[in-house]
């Protein structure tokens, strides 16, 4: 248990001076509507869809959860370790996210070389940080880190700090000086996260014993279990969402399934026991996504652009390497010269791109194209906006400056896979490529295969491809088909994708 110097630290009250207006503007809702395939969870602010998450079977996720584990190989290359922890694909774990407790001999110079200080088969505790994508296994770290509800607890890393996201000056200074008159075990480290800006040193200390509590049972665990072992498994989805949104702003949680609303019941009195009547069980027949104006609003964040109130339009291209965010005027009009028109949209657009990246999750290498504008002032403005709206976003934003090409890089960590990746497929059609070859000039291409096969002397083939190729060649291409002078058999197969097709010679009895 932490010792304090001084139990007589105070803290910022937990009371809010804020207007009825003000305060009724501030008001959030949490709704939590289930299907037998799926949970969706809505935050939103004045009806306004803020946040959104999809728990469906194929979105399960391990980041957060920790393993015991064992090394299966050394890349000296990469400077990593591949890690065996009882998932599909061993984990990856690069020389810096691995503490030097598990060296096994002491470095002989700054530069660490990972074949030096690791060896096959040596067990390790890590932790995912980042599902696998791919071909690619999960990211891992031996770095651990607790979440509760308003600190982070880090078992084997020395450091203490304050949310940067607690901005006010005087919460700031009684949280660090908070966090300074806590003794921690030798080699732990705590974070205050942004949740805890208005709590009281009661609430702190009742989740720093949580978790306490927590890592005493994941060590035990941890000296009995075999390798590969599960140690601790993250948060369902639903829990998780509550304990890292649910603030005092948020006045209402509906859920509209008694069994979600049992176990967030029991959440609320654990953890949060005053909020507990702010939780609700929805019982209406129209769903709940439909009573709040949130189902058109979800529709949205599945179509590759969104429509800004003026009229302007964001595409969203999502490729391997990079998002794009085009804005474009489009049909954004009004009584403004083009530098103005161009400012008052790339402004909006700077204040809606940071909820879109958040509501389809969206992560990675980010590239905004902007409408050109020469006014330096009118660019330093949207650079300004676009920053501010990020101020309310978990992931961590690195965010670059408007280029004389009017574009703007960032880079948003990746807490979750994206929208996209959760709800759909690969097209069978395009194959993920986004478009497809004009059907007319695919079927000159087959005409010119078949060709080559009637050149070496093939007296008849076999043709499988799509039903709508098959047809155009039959309904459009017959003359052509007639002058090839080769016999051909047609296969229409629609599990091809449609640039995929196949020729085949026919042998002996295989024609008849």
């Amino acid at each position: 248990m932490p010792r304090f110097f001084d139990n007589t630290l105070s803290m910022p009250s937990l009371g809010v001076n804020k207007s009825v207006k003000l305060h009724y503007l501030m008001a959030k809702k949490i709704l939590i509507e289930t299907s037998p395939r799926e949970v969706r969870i809505a935050i939103l602010k004045e009806e306004r869809l803020e946040e959104f998450f999809l728990d469906t079977p194929f979105s399960r996720s391990l980041v957060g959860n920790i393993y015991k584990g064992k090394i299966v190989n050394i890349d000296p290359t990469l400077q990593a370790a591949f890690v065996e922890f009882g998932e599909e694909k061993n984990g990856f774990l690069p020389l810096d996210e691995i503490d030097p407790q598990y060296f096994i001999a002491k470095p002989r110079t700054r530069r660490k070389r990972i074949e030096a200080l690791l060896q096959k088969g040596q067990p390790l505790i890590v932790q995912v940080t980042k599902d696998p994508r791919g071909e690619k296994g999960a990211y891992l770290t031996t770095y651990l880190a607790l979440a509760g509800r308003y600190l982070v607890l880090m078992p084997n890393k020395p450091v203490k700090g304050v949310s940067l996201k607690i901005e006010e000056v005087q919460r700031r200074r009684a949280l660090k000086e908070f966090l300074s008159q806590l003794e921690l075990p030798k080699g732990m480290g705590l974070i205050v996260r942004t949740a805890a800006a208005a709590r009281s040193k009661r609430d702190l200390l009742n989740d720093l014993d949580y978790l306490f509590r927590l890592w005493d049972i994941i060590r035990k665990k941890a000296a009995e279990a075999p390798i590969p072992s599960l140690l601790y498994e993250e948060l369902p989805l639903v829990l998780k969402v509550i304990r890292d949104y649910f603030t005092w702003e948020v006045k209402e949680v509906l859920v509209d399934d008694e069994a979600i609303y049992q176990g967030l019941l029991g959440f609320f009195q654990e953890f949060m026991p005053r909020y507990r009547s702010r939780l609700r069980l929805y019982k209406d027949p129209l769903p709940l996504f439909e009573r709040f104006h949130v189902e058109e609003q979800v529709k949205e964040l599945y179509q590759r652009e969104f429509v800004l109130p003026s009229g302007g339009i964001l595409y969203f291209d999502l490729s391997e390497a990079l998002v794009a965010i085009d804005v474009n005027t489009s049909k954004g009009k009004g009584p403004w010269d083009p530098e103005t028109l161009a400012f008052l949209t790339n402004l909006e657009a700077a204040s809606e791109i940071p909820r879109q990246l958040r509501l389809r999750g969206l992560s990675g290498l980010i590239v905004i194209d902007f409408i050109d504008m020469a006014d330096p002032a009118h660019k330093k403005e949207v650079e300004r906006a676009i920053r501010e709206g990020f101020k309310v976003d978990k992931a961590k934003v690195d965010l670059g400056s408007i280029s004389k090409f009017g574009l703007l890089e960032l880079s948003r960590q990746r807490i979750r896979p994206s929208l996209l990746e959760i709800s759909a497929d690969v097209c069978p059609y395009c194959q993920g490529k986004g478009w497809i070859r004009k059907t007319a000039l695919l079927s000159e291409e087959i005409l010119r295969e078949l060709r080559k096969f009637a050149l070496r002397g093939e007296g008849q083939v076999k043709l499988r491809a799509r039903p709508e190729i098959i047809e155009y060649l039959e309904k459009e291409r017959v003359e052509e088909l007639g002058k090839v002078g080769i016999k051909i058999l047609f296969y229409p197969d629609s599990r091809f994708s449609f640039d995929l097709y196949e020729i085949l010679p026919i042998k002996g009895e295989e024609g008849r």
